[in-house]
C-alpha cells in the first residue's frame, strides 16, 4: 500500500476530491500537518480487510507485561 503524502490543508481545501479518490480510485493519503503525519485515509473496503486481518491474528503466548526480564 503506497502512501501518498498531502498536507492538511490540502485536505481541507480539496475535501471532496480527495475522499472521492480514496473511495474510487482506491488511493491512501499520509495527511500531514507542517511535517508531522496525522492521519491516514484508506478506503472503507481495505480498512476492513486490514482490521480482519488484524482480529484473525493469534495473540502472543505470553503477553509482554509478564515476560521475565534479562539482566
Amino acid at each position: 500500500m503506497k502512501l501518498l503524502p498531502i498536507p492538511v490543508t490540502d485536505l481541507r481545501t480539496h475535501t471532496r476530491f480527495i475522499l472521492q479518490r480514496v473511495r474510487f480510485q482506491r488511493e491512501t493519503f499520509l495527511v500531514k500537518n507542517f511535517d508531522e503525519p496525522m492521519a491516514v485515509l484508506l478506503n472503507v473496503e481495505e480498512y476492513q480487510a486490514l482490521l480482519a486481518h488484524v482480529e484473525s491474528a493469534q495473540p502472543p503466548k505470553t503477553p509482554l507485561a509478564q515476560t521475565p526480564e534479562k539482566r
